[in-house]
C-alpha cells in the first residue's frame, strides 16, 4: 500500500532515492483491484498479494492478462463480470 495520488490539493511527500536494478518491477494499481469482492463479499486484496508473489516471472503483458482473468473469475456474478470501481494496473520492469 502507498500514498493516494491526486487526492490532496497541495500534498507533501517524503523524497527518497533508491537504486534500481535489472529485474526490479513496479506495479501501480487502483483500489478497484484490491477492493473487488467475490460473492461472499471477501475482498481481492490477499489474493492479489499472493498472485503478485507467485507471478513475478511473467512478462508485464502476461502478468496483467493473467491478473485480469483471475480478477474476473473472482468477481464473477452470474454471467456478468461486475466491478464496482475502476480497475487499472500498470506494470513496469527495469531492464
Amino acid at each position: 500500500a502507498g500514498t493516494v495520488l491526486g487526492f490532496v490539493d497541495d500534498p507533501t511527500y517524503k523524497v527518497e532515492e533508491i537504486t534500481l536494478e535489472k529485474g526490479d518491477r513496479f506495479i501501480f494499481y487502483t483500489d478497484g483491484i484490491t477492493e473487488s469482492r467475490n460473492m461472499e463479499n471477501v475482498m481481492f486484496d490477499k489474493v492479489f498479494e499472493i498472485f503478485c508473489k507467485e507471478s513475478c516471472s511473467l512478462s508485464p503483458k502476461d502478468f496483467i492478462e493473467s491478473l485480469y482473468e483471475k480478477l474476473c473469475a473472482y468477481s464473477h456474478y452470474g454471467n456478468i463480470r461486475s466491478f464496482e470501481d475502476d480497475v487499472t494496473i500498470i506494470v513496469i520492469d527495469v531492464n
